[in-house]
């Protein structure tokens, strides 16, 4: 039992040198191996599952982290890797609560709170996302440094794994991280101004109503209430029921609530019919009763 452990452990670690090389092949080839060797490893499942992130087979590694997770129900690492390939799936509510497990394991673990503060931020809550990625840069403050290059390295894994930089999918996933790092430095014009390069790469309609959305944000951080307005409902008309819609509500909401407009209490309940957010149903209900609702 003891060789087996060795073993595994020689090839997880040669693997994992493969990949931070480039060579994602012999690094895959590597996990893949310690699975077959010893199929009851949770850590070989969760490694195999960041080789075929590399290679582009998020399902594949979807189905890997839950293996992991199923031989240890108690595996941090295994509920925040599998955040990670949700969060690029955009599915942002899965990736939450997979967030929410890892830092209940792992409290103190400055990536999770801080990709946990992104995916909050990419939902549209962009309170709670600013307070992980402060609680993270407390407990880690280069953190932030870090994640301020995460743009170049997601380019770099695209063209490690045979994929183009160049492609307007690749280059609007780049901007998303982009768009995040500038909520949490509040770097209201950077984000307004790469919002407006994300919508010519024309990817679809989703992802024209996501940078609409961004750009509506940085508008309402900046107080301007007119063209935040406009952002949003741009973004509410290219996707109404998804993810670019929900912040559109949201900021459009935002905005009618500072010209004391009553429209905020629909594009607040439009807002939650795509998302239950908690904080954004307690301040619907205090405006209700505010006004007599």
């Amino acid at each position: 039992m003891a060789d087996i452990e060795e073993q595994v452990g020689e090839l997880i670690q040669r693997g994992y040198a493969y990949l931070m090389s480039g060579n994602i092949d012999q690094g895959f080839a590597d996990f893949n191996e310690a699975v077959q060797i010893d199929p009851g490893n949770p850590i070989a499942y969760v490694m195999r599952a960041t080789g075929y992130t590399m290679k582009g087979e998020n399902d594949k590694a979807i189905a890997d982290c839950n293996k992991a997770i199923q031989l240890e129900p108690d595996y941090a690492l295994a509920y925040s890797t599998r955040a990670g390939l949700y969060q690029a799936k955009g599915d942002w509510e899965k990736a939450i609560a997979d967030y929410n497990k890892a830092v209940e394991l792992d409290p103190d673990n400055a990536v999770v709170l801080y990709q946990r503060g992104l995916a909050f931020s990419q939902k549209g809550d962009i309170q709670r996302g600013n307070a992980d990625i402060s609680k993270a840069m407390q407990l880690e403050p280069g953190l932030a440094d870090a994640y301020a290059h995460s743009g170049k390295l997601m380019e770099g894994v695209a063209q490690a794994a045979g994929g183009d930089s160049n492609d307007p999918g690749v280059k609007f996933t780049v901007f998303t991280t982009h768009a995040t790092d500038y909520i949490s430095k509040e770097n209201w014009d950077a984000l307004i101004a790469e919002s407006a390069e994300a919508l010519k790469l024309n990817v679809n309609d989703a992802c024209n109503a996501l940078a609409y959305a961004y750009m509506a944000a940085g508008y309402v951080q900046k107080e301007d209430w007119d063209k935040a307005i406009t952002n949003s409902t741009k973004a509410i008309g290219l996707d109404p029921k998804g993810q670019g819609g929900y912040m559109g509500y949201l900021y459009r909401g935002i905005a009618y609530s500072q010209q004391e407009d009553l429209r905020v209490i629909d594009d607040w309940e439009a807002a939650l019919k795509i998302i239950d957010n908690p904080e954004l149903k307690e301040q619907l209900a205090q405006l209700k009763q505010a006004v007599g609702m």
